[in-house]
């Protein structure tokens, strides 16, 4: 059974994470009346362990909490989230024998690590580049980048404490930040900005490494039961069956999804994106990589699909504001 999850409806659990941002706020001098301001929601009655929020909510303290000059609160939030790993799931990510399984732990438990996010794997000769972007919808640019942040040092914190022999790459789709100094102090990896697109690479040996202080016959006593429903985020379902099959146009996804093509199209815009720009990232996302690993446009072209190499060129030109020469170049 499928299940699809939309921005309003409430799924993020409280405790885990409104309750942690909204401390951590208050700590920075932020009260919890104005955090919570748009949310329908009382802070006397958030310590209740069954209350669910929507993404559309946490995304609004979000917000909030951003309009209080909270610049380091993403870098902390990812921190907490670290060290707070003691859960069923924490413990499932913290015993996987190497870093190859505990990626396949995190695609099967998505929903229930960290929701808001979704990640795809290209694998190119013998790097893996991890393209990570919003599974319920695309909310406002400063709460994708306070996302991304969070996720950032969430991943960086993780790999230091339980895999301190991993290089990663970590490029981050936005120009580099004033406050530099809090990617500096809690992003201990590479990383370089002005991408179109969230990502963290590796190298393809690195997913044999093996976690330090592992408990790996933990693991299969800790399986999730076969009969939960399968849950997606509403961007991630569409996304993943355009990544099956880029062809399918608004009529094949309204019946794939059994609601009308005018529904689709709302929902769509509802969740802030549009059939043509998930099309047009799944596209960029593999030609990109395919042409900074030297393949000429030719090749990535007729990989894509496109028929005519001029229709390649001004389509990647519309999805990056360049050519693929200049691209290549530039990578070169």
């Amino acid at each position: 059974m499928t299940e699809i999850i939309d921005r309003e409806r409430p799924h993020l659990c409280v405790i885990q994470l409104l309750l942690p941002l909204i401390e951590l706020s208050r700590q920075r001098g932020a009260l919890p009346e104005k955090l919570l301001a748009g949310t329908k929601l009382c802070y006397q009655s958030l310590g209740e362990e069954t209350l669910l929020i929507s993404q559309a909510q946490f995304d609004t303290v979000i917000q909030n909490a951003l309009k209080l000059n909270n610049t380091e609160l993403s870098f902390v939030f990812g921190t907490y989230l670290v060290q707070t790993m003691s859960a069923y799931r924490g413990q499932l990510l913290c015993h996987s024998k190497n870093l190859q399984q505990l990626l396949r732990l995190l695609v099967l438990h998505q929903m229930e690590c960290f929701a808001s996010l979704t990640a795809h794997r290209l694998c190119e000769d013998n790097k893996h580049y991890y393209f990570v972007g919003f599974a319920i919808s695309e909310p406002p640019f400063s709460v994708q980048r306070f996302y991304i942040e969070t996720f950032a040092s969430l991943v960086c914190g993780f790999l230091r404490w339980r895999f301190p022999m991993l290089k990663l790459e970590l490029r981050f789709p936005f120009a580099k930040p004033e406050h530099i100094e809090q990617y500096q102090s809690h992003l201990h990896a590479e990383y370089s900005f002005g991408h179109h697109d969230f990502a963290l690479v590796i190298d393809r040996h690195a997913l044999q490494l093996a976690q330090i202080g592992t408990l790996s016959n933990l693991i299969p006593r800790l399986r999730i039961p076969v009969h939960r429903a399968h849950q997606f985020g509403f961007v991630q379902y569409v996304e993943w069956q355009l990544r099956r099959n880029n062809r399918l146009s608004l009529e094949d996804l309204a019946q794939i999804l059994a609601i009308s093509q005018a529904t689709l199209k709302r929902k769509l815009k509802q969740h802030n994106t549009s059939l043509v720009e998930i099309k047009d990232r799944i596209l960029r996302q593999q030609a990109i990589v395919r042409l900074e690993l030297g393949q000429n446009t030719e090749r990535v072209a007729n990989a894509l699909e496109f028929s005519d190499l001029s229709n390649f060129r001004r389509a990647f030109k519309r999805w990056t504001g360049v050519t693929p020469s200049f691209m290549k170049n530039r990578i070169g």
